[in-house]
């Protein structure tokens, strides 16, 4: 344990305070990083300008936790689109209004902004828009066999993640040897 002897400020006059052991610090994934680069090549780095980045991929695969992370980043919002789905089965449908309405606001001002759902394509059709750079989320856990419902035929009929412009994969190990981060689509 170390130690912190606390200020007068605190009330406390040269008591020493039990601190918590220091906690590793928590590092970005090296595909984290890969999709944080091309992100900003996307905005025109070091500016940040109109920019409609797209995270797809199975669910529970990562894409909140990425979308979160690019997010805290890039400085810009992420859109998380679960939020508004209203229909889950076929035919699939968003609150596609309000949605168009976040993105506008964001993009009229010439800012980034991402955008994350399992069937984001399918939702983006129904939006009427189109991504700049598309990120897939591969999952190491999940099989597509126990994806929900639908989402292994989306996945082929979209051609994913061959279409992405980037694709995503951690394992405490790093990423996998059959796909190095050097090969990502530039």
């Amino acid at each position: 344990m170390s130690k912190l002897v606390a200020s007068d400020w605190w009330d406390f006059e040269d008591e020493e305070i039990e601190m918590p052991p220091t906690f590793p610090l928590k590092v970005a994934p090296p595909d984290y990083v890969v999709a944080l680069e091309r992100c900003w090549l996307a905005t025109g780095f070091p500016d940040r300008k109109r920019c409609l980045i797209g995270i797809d991929g199975l669910d529970l695969a990562g894409k909140s936790s990425l979308g979160a992370w690019l997010a805290w980043q890039l400085g810009t919002p992420c859109i998380f689109l679960d939020d508004y789905r209203t229909q889950r089965k076929l035919p699939r449908s968003w609150r596609a209004e309000e949605i168009n309405r976040l993105l506008s606001a964001r993009l009229d001002m010439n800012r980034p902004v991402l955008i994350e759902s399992v069937f984001l394509l399918e939702a983006m059709r129904q939006l009427d828009r189109a991504l700049d750079l598309l990120i897939y989320v591969e999952s190491q856990k999940r099989e597509p066999a126990d994806a929900m419902d639908g989402l292994v035929d989306y996945v082929a009929r979209e051609e994913l993640p061959e279409r992405a412009d980037v694709v995503v994969r951690w394992s405490g190990d790093g990423p996998r040897a059959d796909r190095p981060w050097t090969a990502a689509k530039t």
